[in-house]
């Protein structure tokens, strides 16, 4: 969305602006040495590209104070720190395994108010959490589901960092295996970015 109005809209409006204010006040008409051609040509260059460069800056700053938001979720073994384009290994021993997610919510509330992240269902092995979480609940699906509402309250500008537990059950004893395991998001708008990793359940030798 942004880049659309970036590339396309504001370079429109900066030509409609520079048109304006070349017909409205064309300073270099006080130019003894052009002509009215040349300082129409020269006025109307100036003034389209000061006036997308001075667009570009208001929008920029109201973009990113009115409607941007961001949704970061890193998913790991307990203890690692990992980054947002790392790929993790959750190694299971006897059935069991556990992971850690980060999560970062950023922005206004209004664009965030009704997402949703989920980690969907396994095939060899059953989410749970690890601890009564907040906004944390199992769908009929068997995915992981974090409603993002309960998380953020009221307020209209948002800055939450928040740690979950994961519980990982394996199914059946298959021998080796490994999975990949990724988060979407749900429901969020045009104006919300989400960025996350993913990780891979490790089962047997």
């Amino acid at each position: 969305m942004k880049k659309f109005l970036v590339k396309l809209i504001l370079p429109i409006l900066g030509a409609l602006v520079g048109l304006w204010a070349t017909n409205s006040f064309n300073a270099f008409s006080f130019v003894t040495v052009l002509n009215d051609d040349q300082a129409f040509d020269i006025c109307i260059t100036v003034y389209f590209a000061a006036s997308e460069a001075a667009l570009e800056l208001l929008f920029n700053f109201a973009y990113g104070y009115f409607f941007s938001s961001s949704i970061s979720a890193v998913i790991s073994p307990p203890g690692v720190k990992a980054g947002i384009d790392t790929e993790t290994t959750i190694v299971m021993k006897d059935g069991i395994g556990e992971a850690e997610m980060h999560l970062e919510i950023q922005g206004r509330n209004f664009w965030l108010r009704k997402a949703k992240i989920e980690i969907p269902a396994l095939a060899s092995a059953t989410i749970q959490p690890n601890q009564n979480m907040r906004g944390v609940t199992i769908n009929q699906f068997g995915n992981y589901v974090i409603d993002i509402p309960p998380l953020i309250g009221k307020s209209p500008v948002i800055d939450v960092r928040e740690k979950f537990r994961i519980l990982l059950a394996m199914e059946s004893d298959e021998g080796f295996r490994r999975e990949k395991m990724c988060l979407t998001v749900k429901k969020k708008t045009v104006f919300v970015r989400f960025k996350s990793n993913c990780a891979y359940v490790q089962m047997g030798e």
